[in-house]
């Protein structure tokens, strides 16, 4: 009904604004439809005022009635709560001093009739005085909804806190809300126990109640079971908290959008509930709609009528006033249109000349019109020739090109004015030509600014080719290649997609290919230059099918299509890169000149500083030796005598051997000399073979036989030999538990000629079964100051390579392959197995001298 309240109001407003005459003419029109008009809307406002009335009665008489319904049923939610108490209170007496004790029908026969009487109640529980013993009824079974462990929880947790509450007040108390989750198969169950609240009834031994008994109410159940079902249907009802928040609410149909709400607090509910009631819309009146139907569709025949009449009167008068008012506009625009207007007779006469065209041309309306070629704005005889040419070819021969006619006319201040004429045809009611219409355009100035514009474009094209940077412009929209200099495409005339192999990624970026979907442009009115810098990031950079090395700039400019595009400075760097790599080396070469010459005087000086201890180790040695000699004991001279010419004979070739990598660190030549090589390896595997037992690992020789003499330093070799051999120690003692060792194969030295290469050459194989060397940092093992040990300096390989470069060889490293021949004899699981790896040294057998000299013999024969 309250549609209807403002109905009358918008009727009369639209019948108004419908009938209202638009012009001074249209009062005088239908001033005769005014008496007519006003007692029918005079009739139409009384009938809805009518029932706007009735609509008020019956809406205010449902609204009385709603509060009394939500009054009646707060009412009897309160006076069930007091009737329970009330039976509680009875019930509590009747239950025994001990409840292990057998309970009596009457008790269960109450009990039960209570529940079945007031079906919120969910569950009674009786609990003596001392919390010792309590009884459930109805008592289910181990699966029942409260027995969930987490909803026993809370259950547990809320009544104690009421049962404490109840003890200290001496009366009945109510507990807070409790949201549940019972987890059955029954919704319309799991629901009726979502919200639940205690009342506990606690007992006295002075008093006949000996017990506390509490009950547990279900809040769906209150709304559902205590309201009359009639009353339910007709409003809906929700439990507030009382923060007027919904705890609860019996939604099963929607309300209207105006409706009606009435609340009532609940002082026998805990936490201040609240009782609300809203109403649902009213059933419709069937009677009351037909009259409604019947009072608007007369109203509106009757309007209709009048509609009609008033219509045929007023279309004739819009006819005429849409004719002052469509030449009033076409004449406002051709006054204000900055294009000049030229209309003409069939025979060239001008009939009409707009403003815009006297302002061009300095001559007025009444001076051009009535005129006929040559026209007074045609100055000189070539314009007359040519502009004559051009209406004929248009007047008569009807040749229009589609961009129009060019042609040059002079104001009468003598000013050369350039034009573009568009002429069209001009058509009456008849569909008969009278004559043309021509439209001037003033396109002085833009021809200007081309032709500045194309003296500018070539300057900069002349700049752009005469730079020594290939210049491209890319699209930032699809990558696209805008413009290119000759530089660049002498640069890349084999690669058409260089640009976008310098952009890479950035080529098809997402946030440049959505440039267009932005509407708000938030810098509007900043240059340019505040978010393009002049010099923007550049990038050395090399293409995957060019050996040149480029260093590309990119920057963003505004380019002609008014959107960003990426302009690339490309920069042939690959001389300069040659230089700066040369410098690099250099560099490095003085700084490794530098840290050897360090090393060279750190040797020089160690060397000084040992050569008198092992001096006097001799000395004192052979002293040793005279005196056990004069006493001429055999045994001394079986067993001591021979240990101490050893110790001897190692203090000089020590300082024979610091001698040597003094004069090596000095840059000497070695002391080369014809030389067993099987003697070299067994001095090396002599001293090697100390450490070897100390970590328990072997060393094994295998030699071939008859090997020919070789020309070398036998110190130097021998002392490269010894550092291999103890890097192999090393990686086999790193690898393998001692424990395990015994079980490794040994670690072999194998000499023999490699006849592969010529001339022939000796070589020399340090093999172990350690865990190898790493693919990372193979390549780096001989480099100085490199070294895979935490004690190591990292220049033993380093010297060992340079001593063997020193003999014209070469020594390298690398992995075993992992065949039964190279892996060790470990075979546990739990321990894995390496290959190890092999040292190789290649040494020249004849001296380098001899040759050299034969292949110089060979190449002059």
């Amino acid at each position: 009904m309250q549609k209807f309240k403002n109905l009358p109001r918008v009727v009369f407003r639209k019948l108004f604004l419908a009938f209202r005459p638009s012009r001074k003419g249209s009062y005088q029109a239908v001033n005769h439809l005014f008496t007519p008009i006003l007692a029918i809307l005079l009739f139409m406002v009384t009938m809805f005022a009518i029932l706007w009335s009735l609509s008020n009665q019956e809406t205010e008489q449902a609204e009385l009635t709603f509060f009394r319904e939500v009054a009646f049923a707060a009412q009897r939610i309160q006076v069930n709560f007091d009737e329970n108490e009330e039976e509680l209170l009875v019930l509590s007496k009747s239950l025994p001093t001990e409840l292990r004790m057998k309970m009596g029908s009457d008790f269960f026969r109450s009990a039960s009739s209570l529940l079945n009487k007031h079906p919120e109640i969910l569950q009674m529980t009786a609990i003596n005085l001392d919390l010792s013993e309590s009884m459930i009824f109805p008592e289910n079974g181990e699966d029942y909804w409260y027995r969930d462990p987490e909803i026993n929880q809370v259950l547990k947790n809320s009544f104690q806190a009421t049962l404490q509450d109840a003890l200290a007040s001496g009366h009945g108390q109510y507990s807070s809300v409790v949201k549940l989750s019972p987890h059955t198969s029954n919704p319309n169950f799991n629901a009726e126990r979502s919200l639940v609240f205690w009342y506990v009834q606690p007992g006295s031994i002075y008093s006949e109640q000996t017990n506390h008994i509490a009950v547990l109410y279900s809040i769906p159940l209150i709304i559902g079971k205590i309201i009359p079902p009639d009353i339910l249907g007709r409003h809906r009802f929700s439990i507030l908290n009382e923060f007027d928040q919904v705890v609860y609410s019996l939604n099963d149909r929607n309300l209207a959008r105006s409706h009606s709400t009435n609340r009532i607090r609940l002082p026998k509910f805990p936490d201040n509930l609240i009782l609300q009631g809203e109403s649902y819309p009213l059933p419709s009146n069937l009677n009351y709609q037909m009259l409604i139907w019947l009072i608007g569709g007369l109203c509106a025949y009757v309007i209709w009528s009048f509609w009609s009449i008033w219509r045929q009167m007023k279309y004739r008068q819009n006819i005429q006033q849409n004719l002052i008012n469509e030449t009033s506009f076409r004449r406002a625009i051709e006054d204000s249109m900055p294009v000049g207007l030229r209309v003409h007779e069939p025979d060239g006469t001008i009939s009409y000349v707009n403003p815009a065209f006297c302002r061009m041309v300095g001559w007025s309306a009444e001076e051009l019109e009535g005129l006929k070629p040559p026209f007074p704005f045609w100055t000189n005889e070539e314009e007359i020739i040519s502009n004559t040419k051009k209406l004929d070819d248009v007047f008569k021969a009807n040749i229009q090109p589609a961009n129009g006619i060019e042609a040059t006319i002079t104001s009468r201040s003598g000013r050369k004015i350039a034009v573009r004429n568009f002429v069209s045809p001009l058509v009456d009611q008849k569909n008969k030509q009278t004559g043309w219409i021509a439209t001037l355009v003033d396109i002085s100035e833009p021809k200007r600014i081309r032709e500045e514009l194309a003296i500018s474009q070539q300057r900069f094209i002349t700049v752009l080719e005469g730079l020594s940077t290939g210049i491209c412009v890319v699209s930032s929209k699809n990558g696209e290649l805008l413009f290119t200099n000759n530089l660049y495409r002498e640069m890349f005339k084999n690669q058409p997609n260089a640009h976008q192999l310098f952009l890479g990624s950035e080529a098809f970026k997402t946030e440049d290919l959505q440039l267009d979907l932005d509407t708000i442009d938030a810098f509007a009115g900043l240059p340019s230059t505040l978010f393009t810098p002049i010099i923007g990031e550049s990038q050395e950079m090399q293409l995957p099918d060019l050996a040149n090395w480029y260093e590309v700039s990119r920057r963003f400019i505004p380019w002609t299509d008014g959107h960003l595009a990426k302009m690339l400075m490309t920069t042939d760097i690959t001389e300069k890169r040659q230089i700066r790599e040369n410098l690099r080396i250099q560099e490095e070469r003085v700084q490794f000149s530098s840290r050897l010459t360090t090393m060279g005087e750190m040797a020089s000086s160690i060397a000084h500083e040992l050569n008198q201890p092992l001096a006097a180790i001799n000395n004192y040695c052979m002293g040793v030796m005279n005196r056990l000699r004069a006493k001429k004991d055999e045994q001394i001279n079986v067993e001591i005598i021979p240990a101490l010419e050893k110790i001897s004979g190692q203090a000089l070739r020590a300082g024979t051997i610091i001698q040597g990598i003094r004069n090596f660190v000095k840059r000497s030549s070695p002391q080369r000399k014809t030389y067993s090589i099987n003697r070299i390896i067994s001095q090396s595997v002599e001293l090697a073979e100390i450490e070897a037992n100390r970590q328990g690992l072997s060393i094994q020789k295998i030699i071939q036989p008859n090997l020919e003499d070789c020309f070398v330093d036998p110190l130097l070799i021998e002392q490269v030999i010894i550092n291999l051999l103890k890097n192999a120690i090393d990686s086999m003692r790193m690898t393998y538990p001692r424990s395990r060792r015994g079980q490794l194969k040994p670690i072999r030295i194998i000499s023999d000629v490699d006849g592969s290469i010529q001339p022939p050459m000796l070589r020399i194989r340090i093999v172990d079964s350690g865990s190898g060397l790493d693919d990372l940092i193979i390549q780096q093992i001989f480099e100085p100051f490199f070294s895979t040990k935490e004690e190591g300096m990292g220049m033993g390989l380093n010297i060992c390579r340079s001593i063997i470069e020193s003999h014209e060889g070469r020594l390298w490293g690398e992995n075993n392959p992992k065949t039964p021949e190279y892996m060790s004899n470990e075979t546990t699981s739990d321990m894995p197995t390496f290959s190890g790896c092999t040292f190789t040294i290649l040494l020249p057998i004849e001296p380098f001298e001899t040759i050299k000299s034969g292949v110089n013999q060979n190449q002059q024969s």
